[in-house]
């Protein structure tokens, strides 16, 4: 380290952390990058409308969903009687 630069630290939020790099190589600065490269986060899809094949399709796994953890035990389903008395 030469006399006339300084260490710093800097925590900068993830959405902008590409930017901040770009603009620190776009103006010549060295820098350390302990971290990996961010991972974009997953989109959650828009739930389709219903009557919709995707809306059909979506229904039926998150059934087999359901009874799969029922199967485990680790959620509890409402008893036919409760469903007439919804109806």
């Amino acid at each position: 380290m030469s006399p006339t630069t300084r260490p710093i630290t800097v925590d900068v939020p993830t959405p902008y952390y590409d930017l901040f790099t770009k603009m620190l190589n776009g103006m010549g600065f060295k820098y350390d990058n302990p971290l990996p490269k961010a991972e974009p986060k997953p989109v959650k899809k828009a739930k389709p409308k219903r009557g919709t094949k995707e809306y059909i399709l979506d229904t039926i796994v998150e059934g087999v969903r359901e009874a799969k953890l029922y199967e485990q035990g680790l959620i509890e389903l409402p008893s036919a009687e409760e469903l007439l008395n919804e109806l």
